[in-house]
Parts: structure tokens; C-alpha cells; sequence
């Protein structure tokens, strides 16, 4: 029986853009600030950020708001005698785009990098190496529910994992995935699945890792 340890850690980073109606802006606050400090304007107490709302939001797949999420995962025991080590990135952004009426169409591309060592393939046979093994992409329509719950479906593709099969599948693969969350209080829970099926590629070398965070 192959025993696999594996350990999970997430980092999220949320990406700002500027753009013409705040370099607009620059000037007006240059002189609100030197009116502060004269006195003339009265400065009042800024809105104390929502730390929940934004961790709520950074745990929601198909969130209105751009992030960088990067998941790394180390698993040991692997291999026919469980004598190597595995180490996986994931790159998942996801960028989402206003569809109006409080609707959004969200793209979350996925990018896998592995890097194994001394796993054993067959006997007397071991394999250490990097490469990628899958690159995903998952899009979703996310509608306007007006509810603590939230879905959102829409289609799938995963490319080859452009190697020799040693970290993926060969084939590529096409279907669909969707999602269903709820926001309730301080939590976010829900379910997200995905059904891919082949059109393409060599079917018997390899085999597919489905990676997901």
C-alpha cells in the first residue's frame, strides 16, 4: 500500500492596478493632504478594513476580485517502494470581469511544477527530475444570486503536460467544471468538481494529476 505524507501551504497575493482616473486623482489629493495640514479641512477617521470579507474572499475561487494564490505541497512515500519525495507549485490566478447587474465571468488558469526525487519507476529503476505537469484552465459564470450562496459553471481544458509523462498526462482534455459556495458568518465552505474528458494526445503513456487547492 503506498503511504503518501503530504503537507499543504497556501500564500495569496491580491494584485492592485492603477489607472487613468487615479493618476487623475493624484493632484486633488496632493492638495487635500496640504489642506489637512493646515487645519482648513478636518480630517476624518478611515473605515476600519474588513479582514474577514477579504479572507472570505480570498478562499472563494470565483471571488470579484484578482489574486495571485500560490500553493505549495510536499508529499513523501512515493514511488513502488515509497523511498521518494515529491515537491508541487501551484501558480492559480484568478481574474474576474464585471459582467454588470452584479454578474461575473471569472478565468482561473492553473500551473503545476513538480520536482521529484529518487522515486522508483521499477525495480531497480529510480527517477529525480522537474517539469510541468499539467497547465488548467477553469473559467466559470458566476451570476448575481443575492444570497450568502453562490455557483458558478462553465468550461475546461487541460493541456499536455509537455514532457515525457513522467509528471502528467499526455492527453489533453476538455469539459466542464462548476462550483457552489456559501458565505455564511466567518465561513466559506463548498464544493468545486470539474469532468474532463479525453479528445486528444497518447492515451496509454502517463498518467493525469489532477491538482487542485
Amino acid at each position: 500500500m503506498n503511504l503518501t505524507l503530504k503537507i499543504t501551504a497556501t500564500l495569496a497575493a491580491v494584485g492592485v492596478f492603477a489607472s487613468p482616473t487615479f493618476a487623475q486623482e493624484i493632484p486633488a489629493r496632493a492638495g487635500m493632504v496640504a489642506a489637512e495640514k493646515s487645519g482648513a479641512v478636518t480630517v476624518s477617521a478611515k473605515p476600519a478594513v474588513d479582514s474577514v470579507d477579504i479572507a472570505k474572499k480570498l478562499a472563494n475561487p470565483i471571488a470579484n476580485m484578482i489574486s495571485v494564490p500560490l500553493q505549495y505541497q510536499f508529499s513523501r512515500g512515493v514511488g513502488l517502494n515509497q523511498g521518494g519525495s515529491e515537491q508541487t507549485l501551484l501558480f492559480q490566478p484568478v481574474m474576474p470581469f464585471n459582467l454588470g447587474g452584479g454578474d461575473t465571468f471569472i478565468v482561473r488558469p492553473i500551473v503545476a511544477g513538480v520536482r521529484e526525487t529518487s522515486v522508483q519507476t521499477a525495480p531497480g529503476q529510480s527517477f529525480s527530475g522537474y517539469g510541468i505537469a499539467s497547465v488548467t484552465l477553469e473559467s466559470f459564470y458566476a451570476p448575481n444570486t443575492n444570497s450568502s450562496w453562490i455557483w458558478g459553471i462553465g468550461p475546461y481544458a487541460q493541456s499536455p503536460s509537455g514532457n515525457s509523462g513522467k509528471f502528467g498526462s499526455q492527453q489533453t482534455g476538455a469539459g466542464v467544471t462548476a462550483v457552489v459556495l456559501n458565505r455564511e458568518g466567518p465561513w466559506t465552505y463548498g464544493l468545486l468538481g470539474y469532468q474532463s474528458w479525453n479528445v486528444g494526445g497518447n492515451p496509454t503513456f502517463g498518467t493525469q494529476n489532477n491538482l487542485y487547492g
